[in-house]
């Protein structure tokens, strides 16, 4: 196979990855209570809570795996920080 191929192809797959788990708030971030936000929510570095994506629902669980990659540590810490164990 092509090596250029598998470099594309696996630049792909980061951008997709990279673009999953840009989560943010879509709308004004609700208070948290006593460092708890409400089911389908994540505390953010803010203060506030999020949902997360458009279902309201973390998806946190899911991208457990990424918790202890380098890469994406910023980003898991600000916006999965229970599902990372930084609570």
């Amino acid at each position: 196979m092509n090596f250029r191929f598998l470099i594309l192809i696996a630049a792909i797959f980061l951008i997709r990855v990279n673009a999953d788990i840009q989560l943010g708030c879509k709308s004004d971030p609700l208070p948290e209570a006593n460092g708890k936000c409400p089911d389908g929510y994540t505390i953010i570095t803010a203060g506030g809570c999020c949902p997360d994506g458009d279902t309201g629902v973390s998806d946190c669980p899911g991208m457990k795996a990424y918790c202890n990659n380098p890469i994406y540590h910023d980003v898991m810490k600000d916006q999965c920080p229970k599902t990372c164990g930084y609570c």
